[in-house]
């Protein structure tokens, strides 16, 4: 549960990454741009009751040129909204 993992990468394939984890669609992957060089973009691990995810920092989000909602993997929002 402590584990920390440091990816180095180019833009485009961290982008690409992204895209897969947080299941981004086609357009916002083509809207995202690649972050600014030797940019840190960080993912906070989140634990909601039994469930963890990951959620992307703010900042890394802004760097990405991504809109709000994809700070979060399109399933965990999915599960917010059936909480409710």
């Amino acid at each position: 549960n402590k584990m920390t993992v440091v990816v180095i990468t180019h833009g485009s394939v961290l982008r690409l990454f992204l895209m897969r984890w947080f299941q981004f669609s086609v357009t916002e992957y083509e809207q995202s741009r690649n972050p600014p060089y030797a940019k840190l973009i960080c993912l906070t691990k989140i634990k909601q009751a039994q469930h963890y995810w990951y959620e992307l920092e703010e900042d890394g989000r802004q760097a990405l040129h991504l809109p709000e909602s994809c700070a979060i993997p399109k399933n965990v929002s999915l599960y917010k909204l059936l909480k409710k």
